[in-house]
């Protein structure tokens, strides 16, 4: 009896996650009625985990955005009595089929935003965007692109 070789488990993509942060600029909180007016005009939509998601026309996340106060998450109820210092954005480059499009939309968003609430973006050690943080940024992602396309 000849055993039939096993195929190899295609190995699981590494997980590639980017974080771009808006905080204040200034001593003052962001108010929750003028968050959430700016991510309805940016085109997010609440949903899942209670959220705020970028959503493909099939209705997949390609990226989220999250309060940067714990738990994260959004009580639309509420949003008239929010304040927070920040939000955060993080798209799975793992879970998108372009992840340099999804990151350009999400960094697009995040200049919208900040330009609304008056605010900073800043990557995920808090340091401020610069454009040569955006294209080291782009090309991590290129190269991730690259090694999983």
């Amino acid at each position: 009896v000849v055993a039939e070789p096993k195929e190899e488990p295609k190995p699981e993509p590494e997980m590639q996650v980017i974080v771009l942060n808006v905080h204040c600029a200034g001593e003052e909180p962001f108010v929750g009625t003028a968050l959430f007016d700016s991510m309805q005009q940016n085109g997010l939509i609440y949903g899942e985990m209670d959220i705020f998601h970028r959503l493909d026309p099939s209705g997949q996340s390609l990226f989220s955005l999250v309060n940067a106060v714990e738990p994260g998450s959004f009580d639309l109820q509420a949003m008239d009595a929010l304040e927070t210092p920040a939000v955060s954005l993080f798209m799975r480059a793992h879970e998108v089929s372009d992840p340099v499009t999804v990151f350009d939309d999400m960094m697009s968003l995040a200049k919208h935003i900040a330009d609304d609430l008056g605010a900073d973006i800043r990557d995920e050690t808090r340091s401020a965007v610069t454009p040569q943080t955006t294209a080291h940024l782009r090309q991590e992602l290129e190269d991730y692109q690259f090694r999983h396309g």
